[in-house]
């Protein structure tokens, strides 16, 4: 659902309302930022996927909160990620933060914004109350054009966004029922040609970013984006390296699950094997002390019981137990692991123990569930404009007698 499908009375309830001037165009823009720990996943998958949400207020169970990530102006579209505290306070920074994009980029931006064309405009266009999928993977897709204007293109930002456009595909059977992928697809693949102009060349990509119109793709560009922002880790902690290694694995597993290509399950079993190695390392290791020595004895038994899932996968589907050496990149970057001083450097979330891979199949009555989300949202804003009311009302008496005093 939508965030614009609600109220702000009902917003309120889970989120905090910022007035935002567009850091680009300058348009005064309204955005609900989630409120922190208003919202925690119930179960996660192996690449971070959640399965379902609890929420800390009544009535939002179907409501997906990564429609709360970006903040988007309704003018030039430019969008920032709201969790970004420099986005946020843009307004403040004045030309410092402009100064970390391309003025040719933001000239894109800007001209799109006058004359209603362009890439961003033609994506803002998929901004649908009616098609929430299509809306929040276009969403995302402007997010991803707009790093591609900074001076310094970030791959573990990239790598975040295409890994949650994969889950919105995921999500799909639950959360968008009405909905296709075929559909999404469908709209967006129009503008590939025009993305493929607009989109600037750089040297920071580890691929060049398109337009991602369904989940394998998606965790393909993901992996690539991680894999480059592996590569790049200075002074991080082994634990960083650990979990970002484990979420290389986690996102292979996802891909063979959905193309069985034998490549595919090569580079997921090699990703487990490394994993493992560099665990057996640090806790034989006499050099090396604390918490990253019981962080990998707490990870070398899950991975090793992932790897066999995986390979007992692959044997099912007719395949072989031989496993490949880990990518030469990861491999020459596990071998000079040490412990570090200070935290880590673009490191990713951390990746979540393993749970099953499918979805769970749609609920029967998600349209009653919907329904009934709405009804203890109204509730709740009838019960805090009651309870206003009942403020008011002893507010009055108490001005009552002292006026007959």
């Amino acid at each position: 659902m939508a965030a614009t499908a609600f109220s702000e009375q009902e917003l309120l309830q889970i989120c905090r309302r910022y007035e935002i001037p567009c850091p680009v165009c300058g348009t005064a823009n309204t955005h609900y930022r989630l409120k922190p720990d208003i919202v925690r996943p119930t179960k996660t998958e192996g690449d971070g996927h959640p399965l379902g949400y609890r929420w800390g207020k009544p009535g939002f169970d179907t409501v997906d909160p990564k429609w709360f990530f970006w903040g988007i102006c309704s003018k030039c579209r430019f969008a920032g990620e709201l969790d970004d505290a420099d986005f946020r306070q843009a307004a403040k920074l004045g030309d410092e933060y402009a100064k970390e994009f391309r003025p040719d980029g933001l000239r894109l931006l800007i001209d799109g914004g006058e004359s209603g064309k362009g890439l961003a405009q033609s994506l803002g266009k998929r901004l649908r109350d009616e098609q929430p999928l299509l809306a929040a993977v276009a969403r995302f897709h402007l997010g991803i054009f707009c790093q591609t204007l900074r001076l310094r293109v970030v791959p573990g930002n990239l790598a975040r966004f295409y890994l949650r456009i994969a889950w919105l595909y995921r999500d799909q059977p639950v959360i968008y029922p009405e909905e296709t992928i075929a559909g999404v697809a469908e709209d967006l693949e129009p503008l590939a040609k025009r993305w493929e102009r607009d989109l600037p060349e750089h040297p920071d990509y580890p691929v060049k970013p398109i337009l991602a119109l369904d989940e394998v793709t998606a965790l393909r560009l993901s992996r690539a984006c991680f894999e480059r922002n592996y590569e790049v880790l200075r002074e991080a902690r082994p634990e960083d390296e650990l979990r970002l290694r484990q979420l290389l694995a986690e996102i292979g597993y996802r891909i063979y699950e959905l193309t069985s290509q034998e490549d595919d399950y090569r580079k997921a079993s090699s990703f487990y094997s490394g994993i493992m190695q560099q665990c057996l390392s640090i806790i034989s290791d006499k050099s090396i002390v604390g918490g990253v020595v019981n962080r990998a004895r707490e990870m070398l038994e899950p991975i090793g019981d992932r790897a066999r899932e995986l390979r007992e996968l692959h044997k099912a589907r007719g395949g072989s137990d031989q496993v490949e050496a880990e990518p030469a990149a990861a491999t020459a970057k596990a071998k000079k692991t040490a412990p570090a001083k200070g935290g880590s450097n673009g490191s990713p979330e951390a990746a979540p123990k393993a749970a099953p891979a499918a979805p769970p199949a749609p609920a029967a009555g998600t349209v009653d569930q919907r329904e009934l989300d709405q009804a203890r949202r109204q509730t709740a804003v009838m019960q805090e404009e009651l309870e206003a009311l009942r403020t008011r009302v002893k507010e009055l008496e108490e001005d009552s007698k002292k006026w007959r005093q």
